[in-house]
């Protein structure tokens, strides 16, 4: 999905290959939260691990990966459903016009008390120059297709264990990474919580990384931190909500390619249990 000069390729080829170690997740809808089940549709479609109470929300992400200024990611998603049925769609671009993409994806799943999950796909297309095709006159841009699944299931009354496979099925342009299998555990009682997760790329099972982390919350608010290793990295992110807006920030360090920030707002309209669903 990269086109452009061979030096700037480089650098953004190496900020890719950091990045194929966290949380098996690619650019496009990656907001800031931790491992495991979100309420975020954004991250439904990242994922396909959908979780929360019926209702509907509205994602506004935004991405500065590893320091570089003309590539970031921009986001919108919306998802929300009834019962126990859950639907998220949402457009991305990252880059710029010279080196990036523009995405489409959706996610559809479901939620119990006891089990959830999600199909996922994307499309991507490219936003570099056109390339023509010999001796047809046609000038197009790469596309490339994903899709993937994801599902967790509770075990006991403070524990749930996932997976997510986010890229079981991909054709025309390949991804701009290599997205393999995560799973993992998270429980917790009261206001802390902590997860244990394992990923790795599809074709690089060897180079899998390991994550633990921790959250505590209080009210409104709530902070969390995560250690992954492959390189020996910390992250910390926090979040608040008031009165149906919720923002949200994260940020990851890399030994070597600095920093990568992620924000996020959500306006959220959350189903009270009295009212009735239409």
């Amino acid at each position: 999905m990269i086109r452009a000069r061979p030096s700037r390729i480089l650098v953004i080829a190496a900020a890719l290959a950091a990045m194929v170690h966290r949380r098996a997740c690619a650019q496009d809808f990656d907001g800031p939260d931790h491992a495991g089940p979100s309420v975020s549709p954004a991250l439904w479609i990242e994922r396909g691990l959908p979780d929360g109470d019926a209702g509907w929300r509205l994602d506004l992400v935004g991405i500065a990966w590893n320091g570089l200024e003309d590539f970031t990611t921009r986001s919108l998603a919306i998802g929300g459903g009834g019962g126990p049925l859950r639907l998220a769609i949402g457009v991305a671009s990252t880059g710029d016009a010279e080196i990036g993409w523009n995405s489409a994806a959706a996610a559809t799943g479901f939620i119990s008390p006891r089990c959830g999950g999600a199909l996922r796909a994307i499309a991507r297309r490219d936003r570099s120059i056109p390339v023509s095709e010999p001796g047809a006159g046609i000038e197009s841009r790469p596309i490339g297709i994903e899709c993937g699944a994801g599902f967790w299931s509770a075990i006991g009354s403070h524990s749930r264990l996932w997976a997510s496979l986010p890229a079981l099925y991909g054709a025309g342009e390949a991804a701009p990474l290599d997205r393999g299998l995560e799973t993992g555990i998270v429980g917790g009682a009261r206001d802390v919580s902590a997860w244990l997760a394992w990923s790795a790329p599809a074709h690089a099972a060897d180079q899998g990384e390991r994550t633990a982390g921790v959250e505590i919350a209080t009210g409104p608010a709530a902070i969390w931190v995560e250690a992954r290793d492959r390189p020996f990295r910390a992250a910390i992110g926090v979040h608040a909500h008031h009165r149906g807006f919720e923002v949200a920030a994260e940020v990851t360090e890399h030994p070597v390619l600095g920093e990568t920030l992620r924000l996020a707002l959500t306006l959220e309209r959350v189903r009270s249990a009295s009212e009735p669903e239409r």
